[in-house]
């Protein structure tokens, strides 16, 4: 996507989206990989502390949020488009 702003360049925006790679990693079914659609901070219901996640959302609307130490320890990779 081109981004013109009067009297502005034109920007060139990439979409970056969260592929599971691990085994283990959340894959919802009949879905491709998720868009990044944002930075949150999340408290598990267990009453663990807050950590930093990516806010990640499926082409059906699911909305799911990803820890950042698990793409940091390979669970995930990030793909531009």
């Amino acid at each position: 996507m081109n981004l013109v702003r009067k009297g502005e360049i034109n920007l060139k925006v990439n979409h970056i989206y969260l592929e599971p790679i691990h085994q283990y990693a959340y894959r919802r079914p009949d879905c491709d990989i998720p868009l990044i659609t944002g930075l949150a901070e999340v408290e598990p219901d267990n009453e663990e502390r807050e950590r930093l996640c990516f806010e990640v959302t499926y082409e059906d609307g699911f909305r799911d949020y990803v820890p950042m130490s698990e793409v940091e320890e390979g669970n995930y990779k990030f793909v531009v488009q």
